[in-house]
């Protein structure tokens, strides 16, 4: 039995050796991709390499604001000879017209045909379906052209 948890051991031991060189490796692994990290973020977001004073033709990004000059700020004011030209008032009419009251059933007038759909149940019917009785709803009227 003694030979038994010895063996047991010594395999634990091996066991847990392998386990923290597999830790290690991993933990080396994670350090590198952080600097990876920390090297591609520095380069896609860091400090800017381009400088004005580095440029060849640093005329280039300069703007002229010479107040004197008349195509310093709006080429198209100033080249109109006039100036701008006046806008003429724009006139807004309203016309608002009165709603006619009728003008419906005027314009159904013509028409002569009237369907009655009526739905009704006598009152034994009624209640045998409504024991503890019913109330009636006013009748509705409406019109509808096919």
């Amino acid at each position: 039995m003694y030979l038994q948890q010895a063996d047991a051991y010594k395999t634990l031991m091996d066991q847990n050796s392998q386990l923290m060189k597999q830790d290690a490796e991993l933990i080396r692994k994670v350090g590198t991709l952080e600097e990876n990290i920390a090297v591609l973020n520095y380069r896609l977001f860091g400090r800017k390499t381009e400088r004005v004073k580095d440029m060849p033709n640093s005329d280039q990004m300069k703007f002229n604001f010479d107040l004197d000059d008349p195509l310093a700020f709006n080429e198209a004011e100033a080249l109109v000879e006039d100036g701008i030209p006046e806008e003429p008032e724009i006139e807004t009419v309203i016309i608002r017209r009165k709603k006619t009251k009728g003008k419906r059933k005027e314009d159904l007038s013509h028409v002569d045909e009237v369907t009655e759909d009526m739905h009704e149940l006598s009152e034994e019917e009624l209640a045998k379906l409504f024991p503890h009785g019913y109330d009636r709803l006013p009748d509705e009227v409406y019109s509808d052209i096919e």
